[in-house]
């Protein structure tokens, strides 16, 4: 009998524990805390950007033509006037040869005639005297003289209408030269635009052709960039974009350290281009960095703007506001007590606290679903 009054005693022993373990755990709600404490803050838009060059410009022609000779390779450093490729120009050699030689011949044909009418000219210069007197007609001349020296005067002025058509003809010869002349300029030019030259100093980045292929006109053959001047292109939210502005400093962060800058150019937002926002949309902004900016062209940095920024503030985790301004802070024996507070600086992490909860207290972090008077427990 004795031994059957101690089991139910040992087993109420038992089942009490157990009432009082499942009990304990089901009043007692664990959460993640947070302590209110003293810390700076700053209010501030960070976002990633990759270093780009300020000048690139790609190599293009106009006629295109088939590849001869490439001088240069992706990453080869170039300066200005330095050759890039050339593209086969043999026709057009050919065609300046037979430019030249027909130019000379028209030259010299030219200077044939000059000195043949020269003779005629000298004949003619009595007779262009006496035709400013009397005119170029017969009967002018045989009026004005008589007999033999009439006669000679008609026959110069003869002379002279030989002379004018001669002029003219040479004002054609002289035409068919500068023609030929203007022909060979042209070709020369064309020849020299078959040879492509680096039009600053910087660094080849692509080379996009081969020797022995076609290159179509106003095709890209290659790009030539200045990485001595680079540029930082970054891209933002579209709500992030009321808080910049043109000449803003910013901190830029690399591998090497961290480097002043300013936005100098903002690029139009989908509501400036669609007339309506997109705040999920992102926009383009540049920034310029400073002069002592390691220049390593695609690397990417951090970037950071800061608006304003407050020292030595009580301050709480954004996330231990509830959205009736108030916050859950843990009393002792782990009872919630909720209380209204007031806040000042904020940034995405963090809110200033000016009333409500005190250095040192403890106040829970995500607090949905809690009641005050409910009793948690934390780590």
């Amino acid at each position: 009998m004795k031994k059957i009054i101690l089991l139910i005693a040992v087993l109420g022993v038992i089942a009490a524990g157990w009432f009082l373990y499942f009990n304990d755990k089901g009043t007692n709600t664990k959460v993640n805390v947070c302590k209110a404490k003293l810390m700076d803050m700053s209010d501030t838009l960070e976002f990633s950007g990759k270093t780009a060059p300020k000048t690139a410009y790609g190599v293009m022609s106009e006629t295109g033509g088939t590849v001869e000779s490439i001088y240069v390779s992706e990453g080869s450093a170039v300066k200005k006037g330095d050759a890039l490729f050339d593209l086969d120009a043999s026709e057009v050699r050919n065609l300046l040869q037979q430019a030249q030689i027909n130019c000379e011949m028209l030259e010299n044909s030219q200077s044939q005639a000059a000195f043949a009418s020269g003779a005629a000219a000298e004949k003619a210069k009595l007779a262009l005297a006496l035709s400013q007197t009397t005119g170029y007609d017969y009967e002018s001349f045989n009026s004005a003289f008589s007999g033999q020296l009439a006669d000679n005067a008609a026959s110069m002025a003869s002379s002279l209408n030989a002379l004018n058509l001669s002029g003219a003809e040479g004002t054609d010869a002289y035409g068919s030269v500068r023609l030929a002349e203007l022909r060979v300029e042209s070709l020369r030019r064309k020849l020299d635009a078959m040879c492509f030259t680096s039009l600053i100093k910087g660094t080849v980045l692509n080379v996009s052709i081969h020797k022995g292929e076609v290159l179509a006109p106003g095709t890209p053959a290659m790009v030539v960039a200045d990485t001595d001047d680079l540029l930082i292109d970054a891209y933002v939210y579209e709500r992030d974009l009321n808080k910049l502005s043109e000449g803003m400093s910013v901190k830029i962060s690399t591998e090497e350290g961290v480097y002043d800058g300013k936005i100098t150019e903002i690029s139009k937002s989908a509501a400036d281009t669609a007339g309506q926002s997109n705040y999920g949309a992102m926009t383009k902004i540049v920034i310029t960095p400073e002069k002592r900016f390691k220049k390593v062209l695609g690397a990417e940095v951090d970037v950071e703007v800061v608006f304003d920024s407050k020292e030595d503030i009580l301050a709480l985790p954004v996330d231990c506001l509830t959205d009736d301004g108030c916050v859950f802070v843990v009393g002792r024996d782990g009872v919630l007590e909720k209380r209204a507070v007031t806040t000042g600086f904020k940034n995405s992490l963090y809110a200033e606290i000016l009333s409500g909860v005190v250095e040192g207290e403890t106040a829970v972090l995500s607090p949905q679903n809690l009641k005050e008077g409910q009793k948690v427990v934390y780590d």
